[in-house]
């Protein structure tokens, strides 16, 4: 059963139905040390930016978690938001975790061509445990 399932019930297709459970490297944006916090969707961690979302597939989007496909992707992608938004590191993390995410955590759905896709969480999974920190951002 999905963790969020009562945020997610009352949107249309939701978690979309090209999301499936499969083994797959994963990026994620943290905070160090690192916690279940870090593993915070944006509608819990963030409610207002779910209040603003109209589109179902964003507010879909915002019960996920946010992942990449690979290193290069998701630091690629910080870099660039922390141009748009220098409190990035407060915000978002100050790290990045990879880990592998198996058919247990969820499901995913299918990465952009920024490697960007989302996990939605299954109930009772440790991320913190699948994941480790690499690196702090720079």
């Amino acid at each position: 059963m999905l963790q969020y399932k009562t945020g997610t019930e009352q949107i249309a297709s939701c978690p979309p139905q090209d999301a499936t459970s499969k083994n797959q490297e994963a990026w994620r944006w943290v905070f160090r040390p690192l916690t279940t916090s870090s593993f915070r969707p944006v509608a819990v961690a963030n409610p207002p930016r779910l209040h603003r979302a109209e589109d179902p597939t964003e507010r879909c989007s915002c019960w996920a978690l946010s992942m990449y496909a690979s290193y290069e992707q998701g630091a690629k992608a910080f870099i660039a938001l922390e141009k748009k938004i220098p409190r990035a590191r407060k915000i978002f993390g100050d790290a990045i975790a990879g880990g592998m995410i198996t058919p247990v955590h969820g499901v995913c759905t299918v990465p952009q061509r920024n490697g960007h896709f989302d996990l939605h969480p299954f109930i009772d999974i440790d991320l913190v445990a699948a994941f480790s920190v690499l690196e702090e951002f720079k």
